[in-house]
């Protein structure tokens, strides 16, 4: 009788805990038809059916679409037929409100272990899958951030090791998210020239310190580029700390400060040669118009003419800085149109010539021409007459007195034409050669007459080249000589 009873006590206990459970709960037999149900779960199916399912009516009913009742079916099927424990998140078809619930399929056995019934257990994870689904909406806006990144990104572990990386560092590096996941220092986009300093920034970094540097770093193929990593660190709920670190290519900004810093060097040069080598032709011409004052009457015939001769040559320098300065200056307002032309270079060449007539008949020099009549380029003819100028200023200008100066020109093929200016005059070492078109460094010296010389006539004739996307070099030898190349397009 006790124990009887003790049972009875138990049964209803149990029956009160499953039917205060917030979870709905019920099991089927083999027929798909109820054996049991809490009354959560018999609310539940009020909410699409209007009633609760009786004991023994089968829960694939008729009610239902078909392609429901064939999902449920499988379901069963697999606790019955497979002996399996398993679970599933469900979206219930029939329910407009958005519900998922996560379902636990069990089977309960019998003394010989087979399938007496299949228990199912459903729990409203409406709120869990909504939360995740803020969190994945969370994570995927800050992947798509991240992504969207102009500039590099990266995030690392404590010990430096990649844990993610964006497609703009990737782009910028040349390596690929698989070669830098995973990997940790030193990382293979450092640079072998910048390695120290990229190897104290990062140790500086890992210890908290977060200063913005500029730093060298390595693209795949082995090229350096210039870029300013800003790192900066969090922690998570279990303080693991995370270093994450944006990082922008600034090689064109590197180039735009050379550039300015080539300016403003340009730019003093541009004033050197105002205030000293304009200053110098006026000293003269003021000393001789003094001079000539105070002794024009004692003086002869003869020495009046030495004055004016010089006078002369004063002028003649002057005349050709001034042009040189003017040219220059325009082509770097950007006022210097160019206008190519197909010409007949040797005869262009004749008419140049005449430019310098006057310093080669001074000094005894005599100038030859070997071009291929018919030999015709496509250029501005205007640049090509102060090419050919200052090339032939200088060779007369570096030449002793009784030399000679050959000009030349020859159809290379690819529809380039070559033209070189050759002196037997004084020559250059290498050291003037290597800065010789640039007007930062420049060791300037005067020709063989002392003539001035202001290294501003083969700025102007690298950069009227250039204009005909082509190119100009020289080569020469102490004692011997130059030879100034340059080439020009035929089309």
């Amino acid at each position: 009788m006790d124990t009887n009873s003790n049972i009875h006590d138990c049964q209803k206990h149990l029956e009160a805990l499953l039917q205060s459970c917030d979870d709905w709960l019920w099991s089927v037999d083999r027929n798909y038809c109820l054996v049991y149900s809490n009354e959560k779960f018999d609310r539940f199916t009020k909410t699409f059916r209007h009633r609760s399912f009786e004991k023994g009516e089968c829960l694939l009913s008729e009610e239902f679409p078909q392609y429901v009742n064939n999902i449920w079916k499988g379901y069963y099927d697999r606790v019955f037929q497979n002996k399996e424990k398993f679970k599933i998140d469900y979206k219930p078809l029939l329910i407009k409100d958005p519900i998922y619930i996560e379902y636990f399929f069990s089977p309960v056995f019998n003394v010989n272990g087979d399938v007496l019934y299949a228990l199912i257990i459903g729990r409203d994870i409406s709120e869990r899958k909504l939360s995740e689904k803020k969190l994945h909406q969370g994570k995927e806006f800050s992947e798509n951030l991240i992504e969207s990144m102009q500039d590099g990104f990266s995030l690392l572990d404590e010990n430096g090791v990649h844990l993610r990386v964006n497609s703009a560092l990737c782009k910028m590096t040349g390596f690929s998210k698989d070669e830098l996941i995973g990997v940790g220092p030193p990382h293979p986009y450092w640079s072998d020239k910048g390695f120290s300093d990229i190897q104290k920034a990062f140790e500086t970094t890992l210890k908290g310190k977060f200063d913005s540097f500029e730093l060298l770093f390595k693209k795949k193929t082995g090229e350096d580029f210039h870029v300013i990593v800003s790192p900066s660190c969090i922690t998570d709920i279990n303080g693991n700390k995370y270093f994450y670190a944006t990082v922008k290519d600034i090689t064109d900004i590197k180039k735009i400060q050379i550039e300015l810093k080539d300016i403003s060097l340009q730019k003093d040069k541009f004033l050197s040669i105002l205030a000293h080598d304009l200053r110098s032709p006026f000293n003269t011409f003021l000393g001789f118009i003094d001079l000539m004052l105070d002794e024009l009457d004692n003086m002869t015939i003869s020495q009046i003419q030495i004055m004016l001769d010089k006078m002369k040559k004063s002028a003649t320098n002057l005349y050709e800085l001034i042009n040189n300065l003017l040219e220059w200056s325009c082509l770097h307002r950007g006022v210097t149109n160019h206008n190519p032309v197909s010409f007949n270079l040797l005869k262009a060449t004749e008419e140049f010539i005449d430019l310098v007539n006057i310093p080669a008949r001074n000094k005894n020099i005599n100038i030859s021409i070997d071009i291929p009549d018919g030999l015709t380029v496509f250029a501005d003819r205007n640049m090509v007459a102060t090419i050919l100028r200052n090339l032939l200023s200088n060779a007369i200008k570096f030449s002793e007195h009784s030399s000679e100066i050959i000009i030349k020109a020859w159809n290379q093929g690819n529809d380039k034409v070559t033209i070189e200016v050759k002196d037997f005059g004084i020559g250059m070492s290498a050291d003037i050669i290597e800065n010789l078109f640039t007007l930062s460094k420049q060791a300037l010296r005067p020709g063989t007459d002392k003539e001035p010389s202001t290294g501003l006539g083969l700025i102007l004739c690298k950069e009227f080249i250039e204009r005909h996307n082509e190119k100009i070099w020289v080569e020469s030898e102490e004692g011997k000589g130059s030879s100034f190349y340059f080439t020009l397009p035929v089309n």
